[in-house]
């Protein structure tokens, strides 16, 4: 890639202009030691579908892949890129080692554009993906405002069926020797471990209670965090973390457009829900997805990258004492229908 990192947010209209219409050179993996063949998008670009439903709405985002893509795409299962061997949360961060493998698997190289979209503003799971390509090393990535939806209200073309496999499948990390940044391997895509201070703890989050060295910002609609309408998860009964502030992920999207606010909108919106921009801030949902949508506003904002906690509400309500799982009113407007993670 350039010196100059591609924007975090890209329209409908810039992904498909830059799609390119020509067919992959190579239907066969490369060898381990030669660069990948062009893909359908172009040497640079990959796009990925990180769509992603709470299980049990009858939703299955991979078939719906299937049915309808952005062409070229391939699909970035947040089941399979997370360590599901947790105890706690649905969605809990790999490592760098498996999260190298599993995004090679999907033809992301070193030298890649990564775009990542999900199925629109009802279920903005895409900033998942975008902020674990940060979080591991990989700053060239951008999010389709407004994902699918907005593809299609510009009425660009859909692909459908079962897609090729990405031009990079068969590259694979065998004895971690191959991942560097020299000679024929250097464009192989190598994750890093996240900076100290991006994902917090458990630990942290309770000591915060107390010395309040962060804010901690609750992504989920107001109506969960109050208790005032049911949880979107049906043995999941708690409120919100003592201390935490609630700004729902709707709050910095056009409720009418489905697209992410202006800047000065943006900033204004965090300024209202008491969240400054200058001072470190958490984000947390239920599992760790719908939050980095408050990761990706601060980054349009120009802020400081802001923490996840990763394991969120699903570990606080496992591991915190009764008296810490807070109940009650919280702060902000009424909400609004929609489904959180």
């Amino acid at each position: 890639m350039s010196a100059s990192q591609p924007p975090a947010l890209v329209s409908a209209r810039w992904l498909f202009e830059n799609i390119s219409p020509s067919p992959s050179s190579s239907s066969s993996s490369p060898p381990p030691s030669s660069p990948p063949p062009p893909s359908p998008l172009g040497p640079a670009l990959v796009v990925l579908d990180a769509s992603w439903h709470v299980p049990g709405t009858g939703r299955d985002a991979r078939q719906e892949f299937v049915h309808a893509r952005v062409p070229g795409a391939a699909f970035f299962d947040l089941d399979e890129s997370s360590d599901r061997q947790g105890t706690f949360g649905l969605h809990a961060m790999p490592t760098a080692a498996a999260f190298t493998l599993f995004a090679r698997g999907l033809g992301v190289s070193a030298r890649s554009h990564v775009v990542v979209y999900d199925r629109g503003s009802s279920d903005p799971t895409a900033a998942r993906a975008w902020w674990m390509f940060r979080a591991f090393g990989h700053s060239a990535v951008s999010l389709l405002d407004g994902g699918l939806e907005a593809w299609r209200a510009a009425g660009f073309p859909l692909e459908a069926g079962l897609p090729n496999a990405p031009a990079a499948s068969g590259v694979r990390l065998t004895d971690g020797g191959d991942g560097g940044g020299d000679g024929d391997g250097a464009w192989l895509f190598h994750a890093t471990e996240p900076p100290p201070g991006q994902l917090k703890s458990f630990e942290e989050i309770r000591d915060n209670v107390s010395s309040k060295e962060f804010v901690l910002v609750d992504s989920r609609p107001e109506g969960r965090v109050t208790s005032s309408e049911p949880q979107l998860l049906p043995d999941f009964s708690s409120s919100h973390i003592p201390g935490s502030v609630s700004m729902p992920y709707s709050s910095v999207m056009d409720p009418h457009a489905g697209l992410m606010l202006g800047v000065d909108a943006l900033r204004a919106e965090f300024e209202r829900r008491g969240v400054p921009l200058g001072r470190p801030f958490v984000a947390t949902c239920i599992s760790g997805v719908t939050a980095c949508m408050l990761l990706l506003a601060a980054h349009l904002c120009g802020a400081p990258d802001g923490a996840l906690y990763d394991g969120s509400l699903l570990e606080w309500t496992a591991r915190a004492p009764a008296e810490d799982v807070a109940t009650g009113p919280g702060r902000g407007e009424a909400p609004r229908p929609e489904r959180d993670a």
